[in-house]
């Protein structure tokens, strides 16, 4: 169950860390709407976060993250956003094998229906960024 534990731990980490790479992702994205778009991303992972807390009965001292991140000034960068989000859709398919592999050894069936329902959203995530990525051109 250590194990379990460290594991969600660890998850719960790589969301937070997440959640900050993307809001800067939204700082420099090359169009208004495509900050919008990560933003809610970002939102996600903020709330996967949330749900991870709330598994290991932590406290939830995440809004320190949100201030910082509605700081940022938007500065488009469109070479630094496309290499970013290239990086990015692996670590979106690795979330979706870990979370799987965490629904797998998870002691309760609430807690299996938690992480599959991350695992939809983080194979969400990693479809969204392809397609950013590889736009239909519509000739």
């Amino acid at each position: 169950m250590a194990d379990f534990r460290e594991r969600v731990m660890a998850a719960r980490r790589e969301e937070l860390e997440a959640y900050e790479k993307y809001s800067e992702l939204a700082a420099i994205a090359p169009t208004h709407e495509l900050s919008l778009l990560i933003q809610s991303i970002a939102r996600d992972e903020l709330g996967h976060a949330r749900i991870l807390s709330g598994m290991l009965g932590m406290e939830d001292d995440i809004d320190s993250l949100t201030v910082r991140a509605q700081e940022r000034r938007r500065m488009p960068d469109s070479g630094r956003f496309r290499r970013m989000v290239a990086r990015i859709i692996d670590d979106e398919l690795n979330a979706v094998s870990a979370y799987a592999q965490l629904a797998i050894i998870a002691p309760e069936l609430e807690q299996r229906l938690l992480f599959l329902t991350v695992v939809a959203d983080e194979f969400g995530h990693a479809r969204t960024f392809i397609a950013i990525l590889n736009p239909s051109r519509g000739d």
